[in-house]
């Protein structure tokens, strides 16, 4: 796990992040933040949720 912080430190520091802010910020909803899909990545309703999951009509 220590890695995945180093590594995640890495690539937001290349993007411009101070080393100051890092160690400031939550890692935990740092990697939250991260992992959010685009708008256009997330289900528009609960339909399109339960078709993804593979729930419901068949």
């Amino acid at each position: 796990m220590l890695e995945d912080v180093y590594y995640l430190q890495n690539q937001l520091m290349q993007q411009g992040l101070s080393i100051d802010n890092f160690d400031d910020t939550d890692y935990y909803e740092m990697l939250e933040g991260m992992s959010a899909r685009s708008r256009e990545d997330r289900p528009k309703d609960l339909s399109e949720l339960l078709s993804r999951l593979g729930v419901g009509k068949k």
